[in-house]
This record gives C-alpha cells, structure tokens and sequence, in this order.
C-alpha cells in the first residue's frame, strides 16, 4: 500500500479546519485552523506540501462535507493546484449524515470543529464505500451552473403557483379550479386578464353570457373553439364559489396581482436561461449523442449532461463478483453506478428468509441529476414512440402510484440510454432500427 497523506476538512464560512493523518491512523496534525479565504487557502496548501514532503508521502486523499457551496472553493483550488499535482490528490464529498451515523461508532467526543474535521478523515481513512471522486471539468462547470440555476427556477415557479392557487385564487373564486374548469390553464394570459380585471366573482356571474364570451374571444385572440362554452364555464364557478368577505377583496387582489407578476417574471426569466442554456451545450461533450434522443430536448439534454459528464467515471475502481472475487467495473456496473448517483435505484431490504416486498427510492443522490432524468422521462413518454410504449407497460403493471411509479422507472430506462450513447460514443436508434437483424 503506498503512504498516502488523509487529510480531512471541517468547512465553514469563516474558517476551515484541517486535521492530517497517515494511512495506518497515527496523528500528523491533529488541529490546524485557516481562514476560509483566498489567503487562508495558500497557507493551507503551503502547509500541505510541507507536510507531503517533510513526511515522504506517495499521495495525499483528501475529504470534506457537502455542506452548500462552502467546499467548492477549497476543493476547486486544491484540484488545479499545480503543487499538489505530483501527489495525485483525490478529493472527496460526504454527505454529512453520513460523517453524523459514523460518529455513532466512534468513543463519545465532545462536538467541536476540531473533532469534526478529525471524524471525517478518519472515515475516509476507514474507506470503503467512499464516495465518488470530486472531478472540475472547465468544460462542464458553466453548464451546469446554469442548469442547477434552472433547477431553483423552475422549483420557485412551481412553489408560486402552488400558492396563488390555494390562496388568493381559493379565496377570490374558490370553484375556479373545479372541473369543469373555464380555462385549461389556470395561469393562461385570458385566465390571468380575468383574475387581475375583475374586484369581485360577483362582476362575473351578473355579465350577460354573449358580452362575457365576446370580451373572453379577444382577449385570447379567436382561439377558443367556443368561447361561449368557456363563458358558461366561468360563470358556473362564480355562481359557485363562496361570497369573499368585504373586508378582505382589496388584500387578496394585492396578493393576486403581486403573484402574477411574479409568475410571469419567472416565466420570462425561464425562456432567457433556456436560451443560454441551449447556447452553453454546443461545445460540451456527448452532447451529439444525448441530443439524438427524440422528445428529450434541449433544456433536459443540457441538465443531464451537465450532472452526468464523463461517463467512464462510473466505472473507476473494482468490485466484487459472487464469489466474492475483485474483478473490473463492466459496462452494466457503471450504470448502475450512475443511477445510485442520481437516486434512481431501490435498495433491498432483506434479512434471513424474508424478503421485502416494497422496495423504495432513497433520499439520497444527486437532486438536480434525478430532477432532469425525471422530467426528461416525463417529455419522452408524450413525445418518443419507444417511451411512450415503456410508460404505458409500466404504468398498467403498477397496483398504486400509477403515473409517479411508471414516469420513475421510464427515468430508470432513460439512465440506461443516457450511459450506454455516450459510454459507446453512438446516436440514439429506435428499436425498429436497433434490433434489425
């Protein structure tokens, strides 16, 4: 085994906390605290390389916790530092309740930072199952700055709609969501003139049907196939819905109208980024191959890409077959990998001869990887032949959860695809053209 320096990190905003070990677990450093900051860093990298060399160390690995974008910094610069270069450092992230369960076996210790830096590089001295290796790739960082981006937009989006929709629109109309609904899209430009235009339900539900259908007709520009329908419908709901109290139609208007403006920045905001985001994909690697997909699009494509990178890295390492021998990772293992990364298996649960039937999706993973497999499943299954067929399968075979069990694994699939085009370095086939013999 070469001599290899553990060093762990306990980052926090103002300072980071280092503690070294050797291989065997005798204690180079025990404490040595920098200041999270662009000089705090040379002083713990001039340290490092004293240390390496000092000590005739082969190699150093180096670990930390995920805690929010704290480590990136650090670890971004301890990766293209030229000095630690000959040492092949290997960094790695852990999710830090995994350094809280490991704790658990340690001797009770007091919770300060200097044992916490000290727990974590003794679980990364332990290895194991060690997390995968922390890699900066210039090429994929910008993509996926942005796509993570789109990730909190689209969640934010999707949190204010939710909100207009139990609340001020609840409250305003509360049957407006009811089917029959008037407009199939709650937050449409007609549906949104109406909410913002009109104080009261009671505006509505007095209009004469031919001026409300007439006023409906141009406000979505003679789209409506019967605008007169679309009429009946919303005046159903205002005859329906509870009277609003006097006393709060003005602060529900206001939050109305504020949630709007809201939604519809956030939507303009969505269509700029896609935008950029289409324009960061032309130069990033695979993206020929993942492109080819029918029905994923563009935005996903780019989300993918940007979580999965290079797609040999899921297969770095050796793991053990059946009788217990190490042999090489094979083509399937790294699949497999990817999907534990982004969460997308089901773990079994198994003890003596009971078996378990209910196998479910961890908590864990890569969040942004799982959300564009996810959504990108969800696109295919309305716009590719092959996922559409695997979804229908799916979802007739489910007992429960039908849509959210059948659009999952159609995700499971599509890791599949993903890590087989660009592992193989080819272009997406329907099967008809796949299996011909």
């Amino acid at each position: 085994m070469s001599k290899r320096l553990q060093v762990g990190l306990d980052i926090h905003q103002k300072h980071n906390h280092v503690c070294l070990m050797t291989n065997d677990g005798q204690m180079v450093n025990p404490h040595q605290r920098f200041d999270n900051n662009w000089p705090g860093f040379q002083q713990l990298l001039e340290m490092l390389v004293n240390v390496l060399m000092e000590g005739q160390f082969e190699g150093v690995d180096i670990a930390g916790e995920a805690t929010g974008l704290l480590w990136f910094h650090p670890f971004y610069h301890l990766a293209q530092a030229d000095e630690l270069a000959p040492f092949e450092p290997h960094l790695y992230l852990f999710n830090p309740r995994t350094i809280k369960h490991f704790k658990k076996v340690l001797a009770q210790r007091d919770k300060v930072d200097p044992k916490d830096a000290q727990a974590v590089v003794e679980r990364l001295r332990f290895g194991g199952r060690l997390p995968h290796e922390v890699a900066f790739d210039d090429r994929y960082l910008p993509l996926q700055r942005l796509t993570r981006y789109r990730y909190h937009l689209a969640r934010t989006l999707a949190r204010e709609k939710v909100y207009a929709r139990m609340v001020p629109i609840y409250l305003k109309v509360s049957d407006y969501t009811r089917k029959p609904k008037p407009f199939s899209n709650v937050f449409g430009a007609t549906s949104r003139y109406i909410l913002s235009e009109y104080a009261t339900i009671d505006e509505l539900a007095t209009m004469p049907l031919d001026d409300l259908a007439e006023e409906l007709d141009r406000i979505g520009r003679h789209h409506f196939e019967d605008a007169a329908d679309n009429a009946r419908r919303l005046q159903r709901a205002a005859a329906q819905s509870y009277p609003l109290a006097p006393c709060l139609v003005g602060p529900v208007n206001v939050i109305l109208d504020s949630l709007l403006a809201h939604i519809r920045f956030l939507e303009n905001e969505l269509s700029k980024l896609d935008l950029v985001i289409e324009e960061a994909l032309v130069d990033i690697p695979g993206a020929p191959y993942v492109r080819s997909i029918d029905g994923l699009g563009l935005v996903y494509t780019s989300g993918i890409l940007a979580e999965v990178q290079n797609p040999h890295r899921f297969m770095q390492g050796l793991k053990r077959d059946k009788r217990g021998n190490l042999r090489p990772k094979t083509k399937h293992d790294g699949q497999a990998s990817l999907a534990r990364f982004v969460g997308l298996w089901w773990p079994r649960g198994d003890s003596g001869d009971f078996q378990a039937e209910d196998r479910r999706l961890p908590k864990t993973g890569n969040p942004y990887g799982r959300y564009y497999f996810v959504e990108g499943a969800n696109s295919l299954r309305r716009h590719n032949a092959e996922f559409t067929a695997y979804y229908q399968r799916k979802y007739e075979e489910s007992l429960k959860h039908k849509h959210w069990r059948a659009t999952v694994l159609t995700a499971r699939k599509l890791v599949r695809l993903v890590f087989a085009l660009l592992h193989d370095g080819e272009m997406y086939q329907p099967p008809e053209v796949r299996y011909r013999s």
